[in-house]
């Protein structure tokens, strides 16, 4: 029998033999607790955090994800609509940051994770300001923390400081995609468009499927007017980055919308249109689109198509209700009418001419009373309109 319980133990794994220590114990339950937080099963992460350091208090990475499991836990029951309970969880990952700042003290990154709480989970942006700050003067080295206060500066209109945090940022480390284009977002933040474009590529070459690098790309390439080759290979791309993006979310209106848009601007109208018709056919009534739809029918002199489609945006109360709305399809309403009268007025049809040039005028007036940005363009268009009519008048009557 002693024989037997002696080779018993020299055949067993090392690990078997040896006790295990407070150490190993929190390794192990951190090692749980990790894989339940990347599946965001927040309680049971907790949980296991939470045993993790019950071994060892002075375990950072435990502190870090546990705070970190609160604040998705929190997230989540935000998601649900439950009153304020999600507020709970956003204290309890506040009193882990503090314990960790009196557990470990030289660690930065519990400063870190109290500037990122408060000054963007919080919005309490003065005192996520002073965290941030704290935890950059502790550890100079701590590229994340001086990021999150880059970005912090950025959301408080600190433009100026925190174009100079994160270029100090990128320049320390150089490797790292999603600095660059954090650093792009911001250019195009900041309107700087062409600036920030070398930056969001670099970054979309690293994350190909980010959501927020492909709208911020996109979104930058429409609004850069100018039309040299590099634009328009920047166009091309975008174009394949809104690809990408109705990919992820074929039924989102809006993505379609912003395709046609960059169709538009390389010149191709069909498809332009083809994506048009796509957005009215997840969103019937959604207004931007039959305005640009409209818009391009009439660039493409496709003017009977466009007056059904601007006859029935004006009926729509959306419409109705929203000057912007109103003004921008009767002013191409009143365009239409003038186009045409004009071509009646070129046949020497001067009757016809006269009553298109007279409805092109009443469209323009109703545009010209809305107090938006297309009144003056409108009031131009009722001197044209006008002059127009009467030249046809005369001519009607064999004055002229």
């Amino acid at each position: 029998m002693k024989r037997l319980l002696w080779l018993a133990l020299m055949v067993a794994p090392a690990w078997a033999q040896m006790p295990e220590t407070p150490a190993d114990s929190a390794k192990i339950w951190y090692s749980i607790g990790k894989d339940y937080l990347l599946k965001k099963r927040y309680d049971d992460a907790i949980r296991n955090f939470r045993r993790a350091l019950s071994y060892n208090d002075t375990f950072a990475l435990a502190y870090l994800d546990l705070a970190q499991a609160f604040l998705g836990k929190a997230q989540k029951i935000y998601e649900q609509n439950r009153n304020g309970e999600w507020k709970v969880y956003v204290d309890s990952a506040r009193m882990v940051y503090e314990t960790m700042r009196e557990k470990i003290p030289g660690d930065s990154r519990a400063y870190q994770g109290l500037g990122y709480l408060y000054g963007v989970v919080l919005k309490e942006q003065e005192k996520g300001l002073e965290y941030y700050e704290k935890a950059v003067a502790m550890d100079s080295s701590n590229t994340a923390a001086a990021f999150g206060l880059a970005k912090l500066m950025a959301r408080m209109g600190r433009a100026k400081e925190a174009d100079t945090l994160f270029r100090t940022i990128i320049q320390r480390d150089t490797a790292n995609a999603a600095y660059r284009g954090a650093y792009g977002m911001f250019l195009v933040d900041q309107k700087r468009y062409e600036e920030a474009f070398p930056y969001l590529e670099e970054a979309l070459e690293a994350y190909p499927d980010n959501t927020d690098l492909l709208r911020n790309f996109v979104e930058a390439a429409l609004a850069v007017n100018k039309k040299e080759v590099r634009n328009r290979e920047v166009l091309q791309k975008a174009l394949t980055y809104a690809g990408r993006l109705i990919e992820k979310s074929p039924r989102d209106p809006g993505l379609y919308l912003k395709r046609a848009q960059v169709y538009e601007k390389l010149g191709n109208v069909d498809k332009a249109l083809a994506d048009l018709d796509q957005v009215l056919s997840l969103s019937p009534s959604y207004v931007p689109a039959m305005l640009k739809k409209a818009a391009l029918l009439v660039e493409a002199k496709r003017y009977d198509e466009a007056e059904r489609v601007l006859s029935e945006i004006l009926t729509l109360d959306e419409v109705k209700n929203n000057p912007q709305y109103r003004a921008a399809a009767l002013s191409l309403r009143g365009y239409v009418y003038y186009v045409w009268g004009w071509n009646q007025f070129k046949a020497r049809s001067w009757e016809k001419a006269e009553e298109q040039f007279r409805r092109a005028k009443e469209f323009y007036q109703a545009c010209a009373a809305l107090s938006t940005p297309y009144a003056a363009g409108c009031a131009d268009g009722v001197k044209k309109a006008e002059k127009m009519e009467k030249k046809a008048y005369r001519k009607k009557m064999g004055i002229e």
